[in-house]
């Protein structure tokens, strides 16, 4: 395997070509890409000065495997440049692998200078030098970049083979490093990553959180698949939601979106189906500390309490889906500490297991819950969206109304039960499948507590129902027959 490296450049006010190239631990985040488009970051969290001047820029604490294998996690290391860097009075750069030795860089050194990189074992060493300026883009901007090669030597000072003379990384005049490697593994492993992003100034990849996760616009569509297990109910459902209106509030501190919503419901067990066109209110609260924790850095250490012992999120971000965007990854209590060995293994929280992922535009693209008590367990995916005049996936029917159809059976019908409108305010026709030729049967109203609030004999199919004298609310409604009782649960909303 390739052995990493990182070079951190912050620099002084030494020489003014030095101060030129001083951007490696600039203020807020700084975003690393690698060859399988994962991201990796350096935000800059705190700084201290000591008594000789030396700097010290904290990052983040982020869970890291502590050897490869062993599958032991520890939060001492930081992320890919480190827990923390420091700029000595001289003008290093100070960056720390997981055996907490020195990777060094000298951001003042000038074109053919060289200086001790970092030590190997057995009294090597790998020395780097800076080579000429060349005119580069760095993330869709013209800059200066410089190339630091590396010359790997054994303890008599002669050189040897060693993957990092293969591997030279670039440092920009205005960016930091273009190019470098994740100090955490250096000398032993070389993970190479590329410049994505900064937030200061703003260029590139930049961080997000609920905002702009559910930021959504009217005519928005999005196609959900559902898997549902709970307590001996199982059904597999399709969604379309549609942006009908967006209603903005003060501070953005929450946004409500009108949405249009069709579904297709259809049970395993017990068997029928549910088809629903109706329009719901959805609201998102923007809050000041984020508990759906969206806006949190890859590999960031965030404690948990609950469960049965201490845990942590597992938090990632790569490109692929989607065409191309951005995707963050939570997984909360993912790695769950043992006092034993003083160390954090990946493995799910006893009894309970959640994973979402969100994007930006996008909402919540898949959330997958599963509880051992009762093996009960929900997944919901999407897999299709259309934004404006961009589109993406396989869309889970042509369009509403062909979604909510009733399915064509010569031989037998599914039972089933169709509701329109929903909600309703005066009177809604319900329709249902299922029913035998002249079949008694009544539709019956149930509030949530299961008090029956309405029993009336079903004269017609459909059936119009007349909801005068009901309170407003949310109810239960089911059709019973001689030969079924037919229930989705199906919901109606009375206005």
């Amino acid at each position: 395997m390739k052995t990493l490296k990182f070079f951190w450049f912050l620099l002084l006010p030494f020489a003014l070509e030095g101060q030129n190239w001083q951007n490696i631990c600039s203020p807020g985040t700084t975003y690393f890409i690698d060859s399988n488009d994962t991201l990796q970051a350096f935000r800059l969290d705190s700084t201290a000065i000591s008594a000789n001047s030396d700097t010290t820029y904290y990052s983040y604490p982020a869970i890291r495997e502590n050897n490869a294998g062993s599958g032991c996690h520890d939060i001492h290391h930081g992320s890919v440049l480190g827990f923390k860097v420091i700029l000595t009075h001289d003008g290093s750069y100070c960056l720390f692998n997981r055996n907490n030795d020195t990777v060094r860089i000298r951001t003042t050194a000038q074109t053919g200078q060289t200086w001790r990189f970092c030590d190997l074992a057995g009294g090597g060493y790998v020395m780097a030098s800076i080579g000429n300026a060349v005119s580069e883009d760095v993330l869709g901007q013209p800059d200066s970049v410089k190339s630091i090669s590396f010359q790997a030597k054994n303890a008599e000072g002669k050189n040897i083979s060693h993957p990092l003379n293969d591997t030279p990384v670039k440092l920009s005049k205005h960016y930091g490093l273009v190019t470098s490697f994740d100090v955490y593994h250096l000398p032993d492993t070389i993970r190479l990553y590329e410049l994505a992003g900064k937030s200061t100034p703003p260029i590139g990849i930049q961080n997000y959180g609920e905002q702009e996760v559910y930021d959504f616009a009217i005519g928005d569509e999005f196609h959900y698949q559902i898997f549902s297990n709970a307590l001996q109910i199982r059904y597999y459902e399709k969604a379309i939601l549609t942006v009908l209106d967006r209603i903005d509030y003060i501070n953005n501190y929450y946004v409500d979106y009108l949405m249009k919503r069709c579904t297709r419901r259809d049970y395993v067990y017990p068997p029928g189906f549910l088809s629903e066109i109706d329009t719901t209110t959805i609201r998102h609260y923007f809050y000041p500390n984020d508990p759906e924790e969206i806006i949190s850095m890859p590999n960031e250490y965030k404690p948990h309490s609950y469960g049965y012992s201490p845990a942590a999120a597992k938090f990632s971000q790569a490109r692929g889906a989607f065409n191309d965007r951005f995707v963050k990854f939570i997984r909360p209590g993912q790695y769950i500490f043992d006092s034993v060995s003083n160390c954090y293994y990946e493995e799910w929280e006893p009894g309970y297991i959640t994973k979402s992922e969100y994007v930006p535009g996008l909402g919540r693209t898949y959330y997958y819950e599963y509880m051992s008590y009762g093996y009960q367990s929900f997944e919901k995916d999407l897999v299709y969206f259309s934004k404006g005049s961009e589109t993406w996936g396989t869309p889970v029917s042509t369009n509403c109304n062909t979604l909510v159809a009733m399915p064509e059976s010569p031989n037998t019908e599914i039972p089933g039960i169709t509701i329109s409108p929903n909600p309703v305010t005066d009177h809604a026709e319900i329709k249902v499948t299922g029913l035998k030729p002249g079949e008694n049967a009544e539709i019956v109203l149930l509030d949530y507590l299961g008090k029956e609030v309405f029993r009336n004999r079903m004269d017609s199919n459909p059936y119009l129902l007349s909801v005068s004298g009901i309170p407003k609310g949310l109810y239960i409604i089911k059709v019973i027959g001689k030969s079924n009782t037919l229930n989705g649960p199906t919901k109606i909303l009375i206005n």
